[in-house]
Parts: structure tokens; sequence; C-alpha cells
């Protein structure tokens, strides 16, 4: 099943951002798609959708692959979805998570289902967008486990199908 697409969408915005900075949005509103999912009302979505990160058939295709890719991980065995998985209501029904090389982390993760119209990320909200909140499992030790910022874009650049991507 397929992440949720402001998931989806913000990892390609975090991964694909010139010099690993987060893209700033445009304050224009991008309009709602005529097939908006059950319970999100066109209002929501236009208080929260930047139109210069509107979803495209692109843009999610290529979150959802971000989203299951566990080569972002530090061991190439934990991706988003290893948390989040459709089948538990993108949770991972544990009650604590666990990470690279079976690390508990110190929560159980959040359904991402609408995590797009939330006012902030994690359980203690620490995280104010979900652009902010991709970077934290990617970088956190117990988590994915990669080291930093310069080191996600330099193994994302590695990926001969992800260059292909941005080339295009």
């Amino acid at each position: 099943m397929r992440p949720p697409s402001g998931v989806a969408l913000s990892l390609a915005v975090l991964l694909f951002a010139q010099a690993g900075q987060a893209q700033t949005a445009a304050k224009e509103a991008a309009p709602p798609p005529a097939d908006l999912p059950p319970g999100v009302s066109a209002a929501l979505w236009k208080l929260s959708v930047p139109a210069s990160l509107a979803p495209t058939p692109e843009r999610v295709l290529l979150g959802e692959k971000l989203f299951n890719d566990q080569r972002l991980s530090v061991d190439n065995t934990v991706s988003c979805a290893t948390c989040h998985e459709a089948r538990f209501g993108f949770t991972d029904a544990k009650p604590v998570s666990e990470g690279v090389k079976g690390q508990k982390v110190t929560r159980n993760s959040p359904t991402i289902l609408n995590a797009l119209f939330s006012a902030s990320q994690f359980w203690d909200g620490r995280a104010s967008s979900l652009e902010d909140q991709a970077k934290l499992p990617i970088l956190n030790p117990r988590e994915m486990g990669m080291p930093d910022e310069a080191a996600v874009v330099a193994k994302v650049k590695a990926i001969t199908e992800y260059v292909r991507v941005r080339a295009a």
C-alpha cells in the first residue's frame, strides 16, 4: 500500500532540496485536487499545501520510493515504511519501535495518516512540519542511523535511479 502522499512528497522535497537546505515554499496555496481523500476539506488543503510543493505524479512516485527505500539507513535495513506499515494503520503495532541493528527507540511510531494536516509532528511535537520531521528519523542513531544531512545527500546521489530522476 502507498504511504500518504503528504509524507511521500515531504521526503522527496527534503532529499532533493538544493545544497541540503529545505526548499522555501511560496505563500500561494495549491488548489485542492478533485479527488481529495474522504474527510479532507478543500479549505484545510489550501491552508496546508503551498503551490510550490503541490503533489505531482512524479513527486508522489519519488516520495513513495524514498519512503520504502532501506538504503536511506546507515546499514541499508530500515526505511520509513519499516515503522509506518499500511497494514497497521501506518504504525508498526509495537510498544516500542525498532531501528537499525534492532535498537529500541523511546516510543512507538505514531500513525502518519493525515500527518500533512497536523500542526506539529512526533508525539512530543518537536517538528513543526513534515519537512522538518523527515530529517529526524534518518539522522537518529537508533532509528535510521545516518550521521548527518551531508551523508544522506551523498548516499542518495550515489544511487543511480535517484540521479536519473533528478536529471529528468
